[in-house]
């Protein structure tokens, strides 16, 4: 989920979410909503298909959200 969450936002707002999760949370707790919210609000794209299709669903993403952007493309 991770490395399509990261096909999906781009290498820059990926890289920024961890990195201002891990110093926002440091040494306490946080929920995975809260997860969701900042990816959300740091790449400026609503995600609430990604992650419904990801963690609220029951069976595997659909190819739009399971093989994101180049993960969608046969390696040559």
């Amino acid at each position: 989920m991770l490395h399509a969450l990261r096909r999906t936002v781009g290498d820059d707002a990926f890289f920024r979410t961890l990195k201002s999760w891990t110093r926002d949370h440091a040494y306490g707790n946080a929920s995975f909503r809260q997860f969701e919210a900042l990816a959300a609000k740091v790449s400026g794209k609503d995600l609430k298909g990604f992650f419904g299709a990801w963690v609220d669903g029951t069976v595997i993403p659909t190819e739009k959200y399971l093989y994101p952007g180049s993960l969608g493309t046969p390696a040559g």
